[in-house]
């Protein structure tokens, strides 16, 4: 995990135990710093975007645990995450979503000029692809180093790593659905050469253009998981751990 001899800043080094996850207490501005600072350093990090499905899974998956754990950088992307977190006396903490933080960081690199080297790797056939020209255009300072589809099979492992190393990025985005992309970014983590990787789910299909944004409104009314589940509704299955996780977080006393 970030500690406070990593980056000087005890805020990032605080963390709260969500079901038995452990999840920093961080700002979306200080979560951003870290990141940059990363991309600057070649301090190589792992971030995960921890939502209440990831975390429901986790309690059955030890492995998915684990990979969870190991992560260098756990920020709350979900609104039941950070409910959790204030229920347990975390002042303050709002929601850090994937999208925006990669979103976020990427802006930042285009008002300073600077180039970020960007390999995506996840989706269906095309998406990738279609997300990188878009992104391309969208911030012009990005290189888009690689993209590949994640319906590959485990003995295609070495081939993709091998591809992700060659365009040696800076970010490396994994959108394969939970768990495979936690698990994947952790048991090849000591082999991949990125200096910055995230989980972002469905985030490859938003920068594709396969699905919209929820507007900002609702965004911050911490309904965009409600926008999604419209466009998609086979994502309703996916929203019987939220009942769940709410009566868990209330019945369990945790340290």
């Amino acid at each position: 995990m970030v500690g406070q001899g990593d980056y000087g800043n005890s805020e990032v080094d605080a963390r709260v135990s969500v079901l038995g996850i452990p999840v920093h207490v961080v700002s979306p501005g200080k979560a951003l710093e870290v990141l940059g600072r990363a991309v600057e350093t070649g301090r190589k990090m792992r971030i995960v975007t921890l939502n209440p499905e990831m975390v429901m899974r986790a309690q059955t998956d030890q492995r998915l645990a684990q990979a969870i754990c190991r992560g260098h950088l756990c920020v709350p992307d979900g609104v039941g995450v950070v409910w959790a977190m204030r229920r347990k006396g975390v002042k303050g903490q709002a929601r850090i979503g994937g999208v925006d933080l990669i979103e976020d960081l990427l802006n930042q690199h285009a008002e300073h000029k600077q180039e970020l080297k960007l390999f995506l790797l996840g989706g269906r056939s095309g998406v990738a692809q279609e997300a990188g020209e878009r992104m391309k255009r969208r911030w012009p300072s990005v290189e888009i180093v690689g993209s590949r589809h994640g319906y590959f099979t485990a003995e295609e492992d070495e081939e993709v790593i091998e591809q992700v190393n060659s365009g040696a990025p800076d970010l490396l985005l994994v959108g394969m659905g939970l768990p495979r992309q936690e698990l994947w970014l952790t048991e090849h983590w000591e082999r991949l050469h990125v200096k910055l990787a995230v989980g972002i789910g469905g985030g490859l299909d938003l920068w594709a253009g396969r699905t919209k944004r929820a507007p900002r409104l609702v965004r911050s009314l911490g309904l965009e998981w409600l926008f999604r589940t419209l466009q998609e509704p086979q994502r309703f299955s996916r929203l019987k751990v939220l009942p769940k996780f709410v009566l868990e977080a209330c019945l369990r006393s945790e340290k």
